[in-house]
């Protein structure tokens, strides 16, 4: 009877579980401990929005899961509090959330809330931006001038009331212009201050010599304030007897009698000549406007190359035909006569060869200007212990241009020096590379070997296997083997008898193996010979020193298979000379 009743008992408690959980849903979702009360937002002392992304009024509702929030421009950071309907539920990542944010910045910020009894949980999002300052900014920054012919003029090309030139300063509200006589319409190009403003008046307006026209260009800041700009231009009257040119374009470019490639001087015949530089290119394209309205060009045959009212040619295509160099003659005819111009387009060399290559004043052997490269980083052309290096380039055309390398420093290992030529044409240009690999010398401490045998044994100049003794490959010491190759190296005539170094092909030596050809050389000596005021600092393998004897034996078992460096450092009368050269090691099966 007990027992029953105990099991009776339980299923009342299950039963009212069962009907509490119903009347909660009952309830609905927004009376679960889960849900948050509100969300208070502050920025300072004001409290901001939330708008709810599903819905049209702003403000917190519990139901609502998504919310964005707009961040005044002069609010830098915001406070978001989190109140929940139960104090017992736990808010993730903590109640009170503070962030900062820059101008255009947008942050999603998360409240999670779990109930109690960890038994439900919920997420509200938050997605804040704030705003970019209100610009008041409505002046203007640049303005430019374009004709009826759609070419672009800076504003200082034209004069004002006093004749002088015009200069634009965006405090300046009111300008004086005075147009050409072959003007016929105009409009301001003008650039704002502030990417925001907008910009109005700058249509095309129709110039007469009747008065002067007044353009105004209005500028709206982004908080809709303005500015206005007045322009009154005048219309220049024509000059009858002015012959001129205005204008002068080749390929598509305005020439400018200030440039260095542009020289202007006065032929024989009184006729102004036009010497221009131009791209190495097979045609080339002119046209010309004359200086005043009325006048008209042609050709050096007399052919119209202007028509109507028009003081601008027609842009003409003019072809080299193998030449470098092509002259055009145009004139310009006025009641005042007429004014011959001649045009001389010279192509731009495109030589961006060198025809020499200086390393410290002297010129560099083998060289050929059709080389682009001389050595590379495991076979350099040049191998010094100097700190520093000058490298320097003749040019085969003078007009080119090359850079040079003073006092260049060099670091330990190789080291890729290149000269770089570019033509007269810009277009074109090569890169000269030369590979220099610097040494240490030795006692200086900077030597990877430190300037001790690495090998643990005695210097191996002196003829002992550093390695140990023996035979990695099973067999004997490999300096037991075939006689060393023969080597021989050329040098500069004040240094002489230095033998062995290998100079011609690649050294081949061999570790012996467990049925080893005896006949095959293990080893190869090198040395500088004594008596000739000569010093040795070193002799060097991959970069290591291994001896500083005036001879030094090279042998296969100290060495992995593969092409390595042996190379030595001498001194002579105060200067420093390296000498390099590579061998194999084979494994002699």
């Amino acid at each position: 009877m007990k027992k029953r009743g105990k099991v009776f008992f339980s299923g009342l408690l299950l039963a009212a579980g069962i009907l509490v959980s119903a009347c909660n849903q009952a309830v609905g979702s927004e009376n679960s401990g889960d849900l948050l009360q509100t969300i208070l937002v502050y920025g300072g002392t004001e409290v901001l929005q939330l708008q709810g992304v599903h819905r049209e009024w702003p403000g917190f509702d519990p139901r609502e899961t998504e919310y964005t929030l707009a961040v005044p421009a002069h609010i830098e950071s915001i406070t978001l509090e989190a109140a929940p309907r139960d104090i017992s539920v736990r808010i993730s990542p903590q109640k009170q959330i503070e962030k900062h944010f820059s101008y255009g910045e947008s942050a999603e910020i998360t409240f999670t809330v779990y109930s109690a009894d960890w038994g439900s949980v919920q997420t509200y999002t938050i997605t804040a931006s704030r705003e970019s300052p209100v610009s008041r900014n409505a002046a203007l920054a640049e303005v430019w001038v374009r004709d009826q012919n759609g070419n672009q003029w800076p504003f200082s090309d034209y004069t004002g009331e006093d004749g002088k030139n015009l200069n634009f300063f965006p405090s300046v509200t009111s300008y004086f212009l005075k147009a050409p006589s072959t003007m016929s319409q105009i409009a301001l190009v003008c650039t704002p201050a502030d990417t925001k403003a907008e910009i109005s008046g700058t249509e095309t307006y129709p110039l007469s010599f009747d008065g002067p026209r007044e353009i105004p260009i209005r500028v709206t800041a982004q908080d809709g304030t303005g500015e206005t700009y007045t322009f009154t231009v005048t219309r220049t009257a024509p000059d009858p007897e002015n012959n001129t040119l205005r204008h002068l374009w080749v390929n598509g470019l305005v020439i400018d009698e200030s440039d260095d490639k542009v020289s202007v001087s006065t032929g024989p015949e009184g006729n102004l000549v036009y010497t221009i530089k131009v791209p190495y290119n097979e045609k080339a394209t002119l046209r010309a406007e004359a200086a005043e309205y009325g006048a008209t060009i042609a050709d050096g045959a007399g052919a119209g190359l202007t028509s109507g009212d028009s003081a601008v040619t027609e842009e003409r295509e003019l072809s080299f035909d193998g030449t470098d160099t092509l002259s055009y003659t145009m004139k310009v005819q006025s009641e005042g006569g007429s004014q011959e111009y001649t045009v001389n387009l010279v192509r731009m060399s495109i030589d961006a060869e060198l025809s020499g290559i200086s390393i410290n004043g002297a010129p560099l052997s083998g060289f050929d200007r059709t080389i682009m490269s001389y050595g590379s980083s495991t076979t350099p052309k040049i191998t010094t212990t100097a700190e520093t290096i000058n490298v320097s380039g003749t040019l085969s055309d003078p007009n080119g241009a090359v850079n040079a390398l003073d006092n260049h420093p060099l670091a330990l290992g190789s080291n890729r020096l290149t000269l770089t030529v570019n033509a007269e044409d810009p277009g074109y240009r090569n890169t000269y590379t030369i590979w220099v690999r610097r040494n240490s010398i030795p006692g200086t401490g900077s030597e990877p070997g430190g300037g001790t045998d690495p090998g643990g044994g005695t210097d191996p100049g002196g003829g002992t296997d550093p390695g140990g003794g023996t035979d990695p490959g099973g067999g004997t010491d490999s300096g037991s083997g075939g006689a060393a190759p023969a080597f021989t190296l050329s040098l500069p005539t004040e240094i002489t008898g230095i033998t062995g170094s290998p100079a011609d092909g690649t050294a081949l030596i061999y570790k012996q193996g467990t049925v080893g050809d005896s006949d095959k050389p293990r080893s190869f000596t090198v040395s500088v010979p004594t008596g000739q005021g000569l010093t040795v600092y070193g002799w060097y393998v991959d970069g290591l020193q291994r001896g500083s004897e005036y001879s030094f034996n090279v042998d296969a078992v100290s060495y992995p298979l593969g092409t390595h460096r042996v190379s030595v450092i001498i001194l002579k009368n105060g200067k420093h000379y390296s000498y390099e050269k590579t061998f194999t090691v084979h494994y002699d099966k």
